[in-house]
Order: structure tokens, then C-alpha cells, then sequence
């Protein structure tokens, strides 16, 4: 059940670098997502805490006034000592909700943070329009799911965020030969989409290391002070989110989607990068470089060499939505 790709003479060392590379980044993303699952956790515990103890505060600010309500006597007399100076402002003004609401605000906000992903976290730790374009993405994100048998193989993984596994892609190649219409696959295809789909899969990690290579070289200086890709957030907030664009990839090339993308949210992941002063064209152009390395990587597969075009129209269709219908022209500081 293991992949296994070919080695072909003067491309061995090439691959079998991808290969090593491939494991140590999957190990990184293991363990680094493991510590921010804990992180969740633990942010989601105190804002239950959190509230909890503001409900208990609430529950004797309420009591309070209550009383003073049925004794206006006493109310005149406490009036100075109330917060605000009025029974209606003891639970509005109490320093105490004040704390606690403040706090929980703070850990909603890092847990939004930790809940995102891609682009998406920066725009939500940069705020204002970045943060709106990207709540908007939550509610209608790039991809779209396909109404059916195939839109229930995908769906599981899309509301996980994460790849088809090699079972996931061998059930799909069983129904791709009886299913209907546009979805309708000969064996021989069905297998080649499983087999080009599980190396996305597997060399996820190797084929985002494409664009990071093609990056500098055709955008020179962007990672420089001042330009879009300066500092660790911005280019680890860049190269995850052309990992989940790979992973939208891997999608379409299992069950061989001709429309898999929503025209709008395009439109508003366009926007969000230039909210963001990253280029459109360069993720398109880094998306482009993503496939000439998994088809690089498909070509090598010991089942079924001839595996690679399956993923082409995938690539070439996001590639095409960053894009766009015009191009901006980069400027970087020296």
C-alpha cells in the first residue's frame, strides 16, 4: 500500500532529496500542529471558565438589584458606592464583568487566530479590511463542492482542512467508472487520478518547496524589508495557504471536477492579497510552479508513470482565478 516512485538516472538525487524533504516537513507540520490543537484546547477551556465566572458575577449584580430595587431607601443611600451611580449600571460598569469580558475578548481573538489558516491568519492578526475579506471567505470559501456521490467523498476532508487519505482516493476510483455524467471515468483514468492524487498527497510539503525556490528568483528582493513577503508571518501565512491550494488541487484531481472553484470567492481571495500588499500574480504564478513539480513527481510513479496530466487542468484553473482578469505590476524596494 506504500507509494513507490521510480528513480531514473540523473533525477535520482533530485528525488530522493524530495523524498527526505517531503518526511522532515511532514514530521515539522505533525508536531506543530499538534502543539496548536493543545493551544485550542486550553484557550477554549479558560473562555468557558471565563464566562462562567462572569454568569456567577451577573447572578449577584442581579441580586443586588434586585434588593435595592425593593428598598429605594437603601439605593439612595448606596448611590455614591454604585458603579455609574445607578442600580442599572451594575453589571454595565462593574470593574469586575469589565475584566472579565476584556479577557475573554483576548482569547477569542487568539483563538481566531489559531482557528485559521493560510492568508487568513495573517488577515485576522493585521485586522480591519483584511479581516473582513477573510471572515467573508469563512462563510464562502474558494471551493466548491460538487452536489452527489463525489461531493460526498470530498466532504469530510474539506470540513477537516485536510488531504483525500489513500483509502478516501481508492473508493472514489471505484465509483469514478460508474458515476454519471461529467464525473463518468474509464478504470484506466480512475486509476490514474488515485495514483497522481495520492503523490499531491504525499509530497504536499515538496511541492509548495517549488514555489518557494521559483520565488525569489522570479520576484527578486519581495522577502526584503518593506516589500509583501517580509518577515516569518507574512511567508509562513503565504506558503500555507499555497498548501491549502494544493490540497483544493489534490481535490479536483481525484474525481476530475471540470468547476471546482467559486467565481466570487476568487474574486474576494483576490482582494484579500492585495489587502494584504501580496501581488495576486505572485500566487498565481507560485501555483503554476506547484504543478510542473507534482507533475514532476507523477512522472515518477512506479504504477502509473503516465499518471501526471490529471492534475494540470486543476492547477491551471486556481492559477487562473489569482490571476485574475488583469495584472498588476510588482514593485519591490531594493
Amino acid at each position: 500500500g506504500r507509494l513507490r516512485l521510480r528513480m531514473m538516472g540523473g533525477e535520482e538525487a533530485e528525488l530522493k532529496r524530495l523524498m527526505f524533504e517531503a518526511s522532515q516537513q511532514r514530521a515539522r507540520a505533525a508536531a506543530k500542529g499538534s502543539e496548536e490543537r493543545a493551544r485550542r484546547e486550553l484557550l477554549r477551556k479558560e473562555i468557558g471558565e471565563l464566562v462562567a465566572s462572569r454568569e456567577a458575577v451577573a447572578v449577584k449584580a442581579s441580586a443586588l438589584s434586585e434588593k435595592l430595587a425593593r428598598n429605594p431607601q437603601l439605593a439612595e443611600m448606596m448611590k455614591s458606592k454604585l458603579p455609574g451611580g445607578s442600580i442599572e449600571s451594575l453589571l454595565d460598569k462593574n470593574p469586575e464583568v469589565q475584566r472579565l469580558d476584556a479577557r475573554v475578548a483576548e482569547l477569542e481573538s487568539e483563538l481566531e487566530v489559531l482557528s485559521s489558516w493560510g492568508v487568513a491568519r495573517l488577515a485576522f492578526q493585521e485586522g480591519g479590511r483584511a479581516r473582513e475579506l477573510a471572515a467573508g471567505l469563512r462563510n464562502r470559501p474558494l471551493l466548491v463542492l460538487p452536489d452527489g456521490l463525489m461531493g460526498d467523498h470530498l466532504k469530510d476532508a474539506a470540513s477537516e482542512e485536510r488531504f483525500l487519505t489513500r483509502d478516501e482516493l481508492i473508493k472514489i476510483e471505484g465509483d469514478l467508472p460508474f458515476a454519471q455524467g461529467e464525473w463518468k471515468q474509464t478504470e484506466d483514468g480512475a486509476t490514474l487520478r488515485r495514483v497522481q492524487a495520492d503523490v499531491m498527497r504525499v509530497f504536499s510539503a515538496s511541492i509548495v518547496e517549488a514555489a518557494k525556490e521559483m520565488i525569489p528568483v522570479a520576484f527578486p528582493g519581495i522577502a526584503n524589508e518593506g516589500n509583501p513577503l517580509h518577515g516569518a508571518a507574512r511567508t509562513e501565512a503565504f506558503f500555507q495557504e499555497l498548501e491549502n491550494l494544493v490540497r483544493i488541487c489534490q481535490y479536483a484531481t481525484a474525481i476530475g471536477s471540470p468547476s471546482f472553484t467559486d467565481p466570487e470567492a476568487a474574486t474576494q481571495l483576490r482582494e484579500l492579497f492585495r489587502e494584504l500588499k501580496i501581488p495576486p500574480i505572485v500566487a498565481a504564478e507560485a501555483v503554476r510552479a506547484m504543478q510542473k513539480r507534482s507533475c514532476f513527481l507523477g512522472q515518477m510513479s512506479r504504477e502509473a508513470p503516465n499518471c501526471w496530466p490529471a492534475c494540470i487542468a486543476a492547477f491551471e484553473r486556481v492559477a487562473d482565478d489569482l490571476e485574475g482578469p488583469g495584472n498588476e505590476d510588482i514593485v519591490v524596494e531594493e
